[in-house]
């Protein structure tokens, strides 16, 4: 079943609000904080509404695309083709496809391949069929099947060795 969700803002009001929480820590009672973060999320992801543009339009975000959506979106999309460098490494790539993504109606999110020494940003969309997916925004290779062990590199075909201790993204579970 296709779920449709509204939301407003949501990337530029959770930062807002998490970046309250940081800078006037006062604000924060003294209670679980974790659980509350944690339900301040679920909530914020399940019942609000985007409005793109500040047109004040409400647009849905389709929350589970297919494959050939996200295959059209990436077919489009130029971030690919963008040389990497100091200033515009995997988070930009991976920010760029999720704009290239949204502006389509899909929703996504930076994931973390976590490895020894470092960590590396790409996408992550859950899709209608494949569940979550992760996209590398570098070359636009969709991974169907990344897990903890893979050595990321042989995964998308680049030289060197990065073993994934972990991934994390908005489809993880919370970790704080």
């Amino acid at each position: 079943m296709k779920a449709e969700i509204v939301l407003i803002g949501a990337v530029e009001l959770l930062v807002v609000l998490i970046g309250i929480f940081y800078a006037y820590p006062e604000l924060v009672p003294e209670k679980n904080v974790a659980l509350e973060k944690e339900a301040l999320v679920e909530n914020f992801t399940l019942e609000t509404e985007y409005s793109s543009g500040g047109s004040g339009e409400r647009s849905l975000i389709e929350f589970t695309p297919s494959i050939n959506e996200i295959r059209q979106v990436l077919k489009e999309d130029r971030i690919d083709e963008v040389t990497y460098s100091d200033d515009f490494n995997c988070v930009e790539f991976s920010f760029g496809l999720m704009r290239a993504l949204k502006d389509k109606g899909i929703y996504s999110c930076v994931a973390w391949a976590v490895f020894e020494d470092g960590s590396h940003a790409l996408v992550a969309v859950n899709s209608s069929y494949y569940g979550v997916i992760y996209i590398e925004p570098q070359t636009d290779k969709i991974i169907y099947d990344l897990k903890e062990g893979d050595n990321y590199c042989d995964v998308v075909g680049w030289n060197c060795e990065w073993e994934i201790q972990k991934i994390k993204s908005c489809f993880s579970e919370i970790d704080y």
